[in-house]
C-alpha cells in the first residue's frame, strides 16, 4: 500500500523542476522532501528521479506519478460530488488551440464547477508524449490511436494557412510562387519540435527545413505581429488570423494551398461523474470552433 503523502512529493518534485520548488509549494522543508523521496524509494527499492537540473522521473517514477494522478482524479471526483472539495486537472494542449477554440470551449466548464486546470503547452506530438508520461491527465493531440486503457475522441479539424503582408509578398512571393522563392523567404516556426511549417513546405513545395531559413519564436501572438510586420511567412490556423485577413494586413499567399489537421482528445478510461463531465465539456465546446 503507497503511502499517498511521498507519491504526492514525488509528483511535486517531478512537476516543478527540483527539492527546493517542491518544498516551498508543500510548506515543508528541503530535506523533508529528501527524506520522502528517499523513504519512498527504498519502499519500492528504485530510483525515481534523476538528481539533474532540472530533475526529472525515471521510467518507474514516471508509473508512480501516472498511478499518483488516476488516485487523485478519482478522489476529487468523489469530492465534487459531496460538494467539498476543489479539484486541478493537469492536462496538455498544442498552443494553436490554446490561442484559438480551447479556452471558448471550457469558459461554462469552470465556471459551473470548482474546476482548475494546470496547461502544459506544445506541439501536437509534445502533448501527446506528456500524456504517454503520465504527467497529465488528457491531452489535446493530432494523433488519432489511443493508448491502451485510455480513448480518444475526434474533436473536429483546424484549417491553417500560410500568410504573410503584402511587402513581403512583393519582395519574396511575386506570383508564380516557387520553390526557390520559398527558398529565400524567412520563414517562422515556434521551437524545435514545430512541426506545422515543415509539413506545408512539404506538401506544396517538396521542401526540407534545411532547405529553408527560419526565425525560431515561441510565441502564437508574435507570429501574427511577425507576419504583419513583414518579417517572415507564418503558418497559422486560419480562424487565429481571420481579422487580420478580413482587414488586409496579413495575406494568404495562395487561397488553394491550406493544411487541414485534425485534432483528438486522449484521456483515460474511467467512468467517473467528473471525469465524463470534463470530457464532454472539452468535446462539445471543440464543435462549437473546430470544422
Amino acid at each position: 500500500m503507497f503511502d499517498y503523502r511521498l507519491l504526492k512529493t514525488l509528483s511535486c518534485v517531478t512537476e516543478l523542476g527540483g527539492f527546493e520548488s517542491a518544498a516551498r509549494s508543500l510548506h515543508v522543508t528541503q530535506s523533508a522532501v529528501s527524506q520522502r523521496i528517499k523513504q519512498l524509494e527504498d519502499q519500492v527499492g528504485q530510483l525515481l528521479i534523476v538528481r539533474s537540473n532540472p530533475v526529472r522521473p525515471t521510467r518507474y517514477g514516471q508509473k508512480l506519478i501516472e498511478h499518483y494522478l488516476r488516485v487523485n482524479l478519482l478522489e476529487s471526483n468523489i469530492l465534487n460530488e459531496t460538494e467539498i472539495g476543489r479539484m486541478r486537472v493537469p492536462i496538455a494542449v498544442n498552443a494553436d488551440s490554446l490561442a484559438t477554440w480551447f479556452i471558448p470551449a471550457i469558459k461554462e466548464l469552470v465556471a459551473s464547477y470548482d474546476i482548475y486546470f494546470d496547461m502544459q503547452v506544445g506541439d501536437q506530438d509534445i502533448t501527446h508524449r506528456a500524456f504517454q508520461q503520465g504527467e497529465v491527465i488528457g491531452c489535446v493531440t493530432s494523433r488519432a490511436k489511443p493508448f491502451q486503457g485510455c480513448k480518444a475522441v475526434k474533436l473536429g479539424e483546424m484549417r491553417c494557412v500560410a500568410v504573410a503582408s503584402k511587402s513581403f509578398i512583393a519582395q519574396y512571393l511575386p506570383e508564380p510562387i516557387t520553390p526557390n522563392k520559398v527558398k529565400q523567404a524567412p520563414v517562422l516556426v515556434f521551437d524545435s519540435d514545430d512541426q506545422l511549417i515543415a509539413v506545408y513546405l512539404d506538401k506544396f513545395y517538396g521542401l526540407k527545413m534545411a532547405d529553408v531559413r527560419y526565425h525560431s519564436i515561441p510565441s502564437t501572438e508574435a507570429f501574427i505581429l511577425a507576419a504583419k510586420n513583414g518579417m517572415a511567412l507564418s503558418v497559422l490556423p486560419e480562424a487565429q488570423v481571420i481579422n487580420e485577413l478580413n482587414s488586409g494586413a496579413v495575406i494568404n499567399i495562395n487561397q488553394k494551398q491550406f493544411l487541414t489537421i485534425p485534432l483528438y482528445w486522449h484521456c483515460w478510461a474511467m467512468d467517473t461523474t467528473m471525469g465524463k463531465t470534463i470530457n464532454n465539456a472539452i468535446v462539445s465546446g471543440a464543435k462549437k470552433y473546430l470544422r
